[in-house]
């Protein structure tokens, strides 16, 4: 298991590496879009086929959205 103290290390190590390799960041950064614009259109499909299912879905896109809007707020801004 991880412990929080770890999971913060390697928080604030990742956002260093990031910040110090643009290339990578802007690499980084269209793959966590394509990723989102799959995860849309899985949830779309995961309603289609099942519409009793969209409470759920719902929910899981707001998880995501909060957990997002918490990671950019801790992200440091470029130097």
């Amino acid at each position: 298991m991880v412990t929080p103290g770890e999971w913060q290390q390697l928080r604030v190590t990742r956002e260093a590496v990031l910040r110090t390799n643009p290339d990578l960041a802007a690499e980084y950064k269209q793959i966590m879009d394509e990723m989102q614009t799959q995860q849309t259109k899985l949830d779309a499909a995961i309603i289609k086929a099942d519409p009793k299912a969209a409470p759920i879905v719902a929910k899981l896109v707001s998880l995501r959205q909060r957990n997002e809007a918490a990671a950019a707020a801790a992200t440091p801004s470029p130097k």
